[in-house]
């Protein structure tokens, strides 16, 4: 019996024996482990088995974060809000958590201002408790919301005073996340060395600690650094291995962002017949989960395609009917 089956089974005992308190430390720690190894469908039936006899906020973001790494926005929100009202009187590392979880949310949902709200209510928690791996991560979700609305320079200080503090806290798991962030902020630089130095920087620490979905993410991030080299096969193969590790963990939103990859690295190539059909792969997958922002994506990149070919006067590809 390895320590994670030893583990759950002290937790099932706790919980057929009645000791709540030794159940809920022990699920806290299983389900944040199996969070940390992309174990997402593990996190659910963990939590799941727990709230039958006792409910625990941060458990229950716990799961809402499984759900949201997979692209079920609607079920993490309903969860994250439900946490949010339990854990009120909650210590403040609980508190906090449920917050960057709500902030999460919204930046998914495209709610940038509430999203940045709720990180910067996470990190003033996180100071008050001196706690600095927190601290990583709110800074590092307020760097992303920035560069996502363009401004750069404040990016760029809140990824460094993440990528400080997360070396200081020992984060490998943050500080990979953080060196992936800063390199896609070169990327939209320009600068396409110095991303792929920070990607490949990343990914050797995610593969090192059994990050399976960063390390995912990772590949998808270098292919896009070996397409704008004009590298193609080295992007496809970049994305299919993505794609083979996100399938296998069960991370519906991953494998559509690979399959995404994959269309394009094709398209570049110029075979569109292929590309369609990664891209229609994609938009199955973000429509089956309700991933609404990922579903106009997929659509714009379908129509793209088709009027490519239009435009070239060649046959269309044979996709069958049109979603």
């Amino acid at each position: 019996m390895n320590r994670d089956d030893h583990r759950i089974e002290i937790h099932r005992l706790a919980l057929c024996g009645g000791e709540d308190q030794l159940a809920v430390a022990v699920g806290r720690e299983l389900a944040q482990r199996f969070l940390d190894t992309s174990r997402f469908r593990d996190v659910v039936t963990l939590v799941e088995d727990t709230r039958r006899v006792v409910d625990d906020p941060l458990m229950m973001a716990q799961e809402a974060e499984a759900h949201r790494l997979v692209g079920g926005l609607h079920r993490a929100h309903g969860l994250f809000r439900e946490a949010h009202q339990q854990a009120r009187n909650a210590d403040i590392s609980t508190r906090a958590r449920i917050l960057i979880g709500l902030g999460n949310i919204c930046r998914n949902q495209d709610q940038l201002d509430q999203s940045v709200t709720h990180y910067r209510q996470a990190l003033e928690l996180y100071r008050e408790d001196g706690d600095l791996t927190g601290q990583g991560i709110a800074l590092n979700h307020i760097g992303r919301i920035h560069m996502r609305m363009g401004e750069h320079e404040e990016a760029a200080q809140h990824f460094d005073a993440a990528l400080e503090v997360r070396r200081q806290a020992h984060d490998r798991r943050g500080e990979g996340v953080t060196l992936n962030n800063i390199g896609q902020l070169q990327r939209t630089l320009g600068h396409f060395d110095e991303a792929q130095e920070r990607y490949e920087a990343a990914l050797t620490i995610r593969r090192e600690i059994g990050d399976r979905q960063g390390e995912a993410v990772s590949l998808n991030s270098l292919s896009s650094i070996h397409r704008k080299k004009g590298d193609f096969d080295a992007a496809f193969d970049a994305s299919q291995r993505a794609a083979i590790i996100s399938s296998e963990i069960g991370d519906k939103r991953g494998q559509a962002v690979a399959e995404t990859s994959l269309g394009i690295a094709r398209a570049e190539q110029g075979n569109l017949d292929e590309a369609l059909e990664h891209h229609l792969a994609a938009l199955a997958i973000r429509d089956s989960i309700n991933d609404t922002r990922g579903v106009e994506i997929s659509k714009r990149e379908i129509a793209a395609i088709r009027a490519n070919v239009e435009a070239s006067g060649m046959a269309p590809p044979s996709d069958g009917e049109a979603p």
